[in-house]
């Protein structure tokens, strides 16, 4: 009697990894990804498609000469400025930006800027590299203040403005006296190693301490006061040319080097973080305008946009997204060109686009082009054949937890082969061949049939403009294990 195949299976364990482009798309694990855009992960290594934009605000409007990134801040008052192109905006949380009494003084183009607020005296300070002096706003009106060195960067830390990189003192931060935020002393600042030819280009809070960056070096400066205040050059390897790159994740510092990668400190030591993705970022990324690289952290994610290609600013930017609690990566590719951090929340601003966007887990679609986002992802090469035979691909399960009417399409790729689509199966929420769509965001086993190829390795992709659209396991099912002789 001949022999009978037997059904055999193998299930995806989730995906918690993430992108791994390091690697070949043959050597990964079952629980990394070969590609991957606009879908993030979740916490056992689901795949759920990422979510869309609202308008937030349509009376900022941008040009198409938009060259600055932004900048928010908001104070205890909760008074907000973002400043772009010289220009000082203010918001009062009622979704509605005013300039109105706010542009008086003729900023120009801050080519470099910094936003401060000081408790001790409730004012707003604004600081720029085309401005004779910082402008202070006490609430009601703005007003020049000389007496603050006109740094690059402004900052409030132990009840003291600090100013640092001025254009005569690229690598110095002064500091004001104790609860006088516009009272420079002669002789209070300290400087950060002059003679190697770099400006300070970030100054963050970390604890107790300030790091402070350049391009190939990082300080720790500590103490409360002048007398106790000391500082020392941690590393000479590693460095940070994009000052909005720098935020805190799980009570770590992260940032982004555009040499090295992004890396993590935890107060004594650096890890690398982005190893799998390492090679495709910083060989596509534009090296002259990592500066203008920004991130945020929220749902326990670190997001950074990073300028890509070689076009000119605004051109085109690319956002990636780790997830801490698995320290996977996976990409967004949305067509905005920066992003900002405002108020906890995601927001995006765009040249040419009717105002100011925000992250909405309501939202499906890009406002400018008020098309939904598509997301796609590639699982990595299972092998099912063997020395001298192939098996035959039977049907492919997936768990899905979405809403009705969702539309996916599943691409099947053989052997190796990444750039020719073997075979595809679409399946569209309640309609034949495939109907068990799920309902009301429950999960449903969608089942797709008749793929019946001989292959010795397959790999499946995904493609969906769908959201909220969720994958919570594969699982391929083929016959395999006996001779197939015959069957080629």
């Amino acid at each position: 009697m001949p022999a009978v195949a037997q059904y055999q299976a193998f299930q995806f364990s989730g995906f918690e990894n993430g992108l791994n482009i390091d690697a070949d798309s043959s050597r990964l694990q079952d629980n990394e990804l070969a590609r991957v855009t606009n879908f993030r992960l979740g916490r056992r290594g689901e795949m759920q498609m990422r979510t869309g934009y609202t308008r937030y605000d349509s009376n900022l409007v941008l040009s198409a000469s938009f060259v600055q990134p932004w900048r928010s801040f908001a104070s205890v008052d909760h008074i907000v400025v973002v400043t772009n192109d010289g220009e000082i905006w203010e918001d009062t949380f009622d979704g509605v930006f005013s300039d109105s009494g706010f542009n008086t003084n003729p900023q120009g183009g801050l080519t470099g800027f910094g936003v401060g607020f000081a408790p001790a005296n409730k004012k707003i300070y604004v600081s720029g590299r085309d401005i004779v002096n910082v402008v202070g706003f006490d609430g009601a009106a703005w007003a020049a203040v000389p007496s603050i060195p006109n740094g690059k960067h402004l900052l409030f830390r132990h009840d003291r403005l600090f100013s640092i990189n001025t254009t005569a003192t690229p690598s110095r931060l002064f500091f004001s006296e104790f609860l006088q935020p516009e009272v420079f002393a002669v002789g209070d600042f300290i400087d950060f190693n002059p003679d190697d030819g770099f400006e300070i280009n970030a100054a963050v809070v970390f604890g107790d301490d300030l790091m402070i960056f350049k391009d190939k070096a990082i300080w720790k400066m500590s103490g409360r006061d002048p007398a106790s205040f000391s500082a020392y050059r941690l590393d000479t390897h590693r460095g940070c040319v994009s000052a909005r790159s720098i935020d805190q994740i799980r009570g770590k510092l992260v940032f982004f080097d555009r040499d090295t990668g992004v890396w993590t400190f935890d107060g004594a030591s650096f890890e690398l973080v982005s190893q799998p993705i390492n090679d495709y970022i910083l060989a596509g990324m534009n090296y002259d305008l990592a500066y203008l690289a920004s991130a945020y952290v929220g749902d326990d994610r670190y997001y950074i946009s990073i300028p890509w290609g070689t076009g000119p600013i605004g051109t085109e930017y690319r956002t990636f997204v780790m997830f801490a609690d698995t320290g996977g990566w996976t990409e967004y590719d949305t067509g905005f060109n920066d992003a900002v951090t405002y108020l906890g929340d995601r927001y995006q601003g765009h040249p040419g686009a009717d105002g100011l966007y925000k992250a909405d887990s309501s939202s499906n679609v890009f406002p400018p082009s008020v098309s939904p986002l598509a997301g796609s992802f590639r699982t990595p090469w299972v092998r099912v054949g063997g020395s001298g035979f192939k098996a035959r691909i039977r049907r492919l399960e997936m768990t899905l937890k979405a809403d009705v009417g969702v539309d996916a399409v599943v691409n099947m790729y053989r052997d190796y082969d990444e750039t020719t689509i073997y075979k595809t199966r679409t399946f569209q929420g309640g309609s034949v061949p495939y109907p068990a769509a799920p309902l009301n965001d429950e999960e449903r086993v969608v089942a797709l049939d008749g793929w019946g190829n001989r292959v010795h390795a397959v790999q499946f992709e995904v493609l969906t403009s769908e959201t909220p659209f969720q994958i919570n396991d594969m699982t391929v099912f083929y016959t395999g294990g006996v001779d197939l002789r015959g069957e080629r």
